[in-house]
């Protein structure tokens, strides 16, 4: 948790300047898309650290076929979602399906553990 912090308060002070940098000037001005995706990628960080411990002792099934389930719905309402908001949409999927993905590892993680 330590680090994501770290990595979040850094992406938020440096993260636009850098990715500008990155891709050359490509990506200047898409601070929604910056941000969305930064937040899907902080989302990830603590859904992945809360299966760890199951992932470790082989208990990790129920959690892919969740993972497999909610990003088949986050690719089917992809296109959709591009064309009414564009690029920006793409990152508001991201987020949206780390966050689906991270309240359903914190659901079944307790629900395994009162086994």
């Amino acid at each position: 948790l330590a680090t994501t912090m770290v990595y979040l308060f850094g992406m938020l002070a440096f993260g636009e300047a850098f990715l500008a940098w990155w891709t050359l000037g490509v990506t200047v001005h898409q601070s929604v898309l910056f941000h969305t995706l930064l937040a899907a990628t902080v989302l990830e960080n603590a859904w992945t650290t809360l299966q760890a411990p199951f992932t470790g002792t082989n208990r990790h099934t129920v959690f892919a076929l969740w993972f497999l389930a909610i990003s088949i719905v986050g690719i089917l309402v992809l296109k959709p979602t591009l064309t009414i908001l564009g690029p920006d949409g793409a990152g508001w999927i991201a987020a949206a399906v780390q966050a689906v993905v991270l309240v359903a590892t914190v659901m079944l993680a307790a629900r395994n553990e009162a086994r």
